[in-house]
């Protein structure tokens, strides 16, 4: 559910959302039956034609999943144990965003800070030195966390016709996670990244070349090992064909890892078994309808 006034210089918006979860343990005749409500308002100050502050506060919770909740056994797509913890409650956020925008007929800003202090913010934490079937032990947990960041992006269009238009883009994020119980960093949390694209449009044609820069992540939780920095450069091609009735037909081109980096992504579980694959590329179709 959500609300908009607009005035001439501001514009508010407010939300809400109710979410029930039921969920039985046959095994164990265990249930979970509770009612997670999210809020949010947002104030937008139309400072000209082309620039813009928005504010929004916003306080969300979040049900436990199955799994997290009652999970006991082993998760092979992440080379896991985990037990989960019946006695999990309600993860519940209160978060403040504060966004600026400029646009203009040649280029376009944005850059965002954010806070969020997490009241039971659950996740998976692994038992020192523990394997089962040769698999490390994980434990879903709940602590109270403080998350704070920052993105931004610039969108610069460098030449553009009736039907082209060649566009460069340059972003960057960051973001800070700790453990407020135990004051230790959070685990898999990203490094800062910057990062451009250069693509190209012309008709049903839609191309690019990007290239990422993560930084090294030493800001690791209990148990966790670093990353070391790393530059992705990935090229895509893309051709899209109309059929009619809604319907159409895209057929692609992706080759990523263009410089045959090791890359290991910290938000991974299995970052310290396997990389990334090295140079690849993928040629596929698929349809919309």
């Amino acid at each position: 559910m959500s609300e908009h006034i607009h005035g001439d210089v501001l514009h508010y918006e407010f939300g809400g959302r109710l979410e029930r979860t039921d969920i039985a343990e046959q095994d164990n005749n265990r249930n979970y039956d509770e009612l997670a409500i999210s809020l949010a308002a947002g104030a937008t100050w139309h400072i000209d034609e082309q620039n813009s502050l928005a504010l929004v506060l916003q306080r969300s919770q979040r049900n436990p999943t199955s799994t997290e909740l009652y999970a006991k056994g082993p998760h092979l797509a992440t080379s896991q144990f985990e037990f989960g913890d019946a006695s999990l409650e309600q993860e519940t956020a209160y978060g403040v965003d504060l966004t600026y925008r400029s646009a203009h007929d040649q280029w376009q800003a944005e850059i965002s800070l954010f806070y969020t202090y997490f009241k039971d913010y659950i996740f998976s934490e692994e038992r020192e030195g523990e394997e089962i079937d040769d698999l490390h032990v994980y434990d879903f947990t709940a602590v109270d966390a403080e998350f704070y960041g920052i993105e931004a992006q610039l969108d610069y269009t460098l030449a553009e016709s009736d039907n082209s238009r060649l566009l460069l883009s340059l972003m960057g994020d960051w973001v800070h996670a700790t453990n407020e119980d135990s004051g230790d960093h959070l685990p898999r949390i990203p490094p800062l990244r910057i990062g451009s694209r250069l693509s190209w449009t012309c008709g049903n044609w839609d191309s690019g070349v990007e290239l990422r820069y993560a930084f090294e992540q030493n800001n690791t939780g209990p148990e966790e090992t670093a990353t070391d920095d790393y530059v992705g450069m990935n090229l895509d091609v893309n051709y899209r064909m109309d059929l009619g009735n809604s319907m159409a037909a895209v057929l692609f081109a992706r080759a990523e890892n263009l410089l045959d980096e090791e890359i290991r992504h910290h938000t991974s579980f299995l970052k310290d078994e396997a990389a990334l694959p090295g140079r690849n590329l993928t040629i596929g179709a698929r349809f919309e309808f």
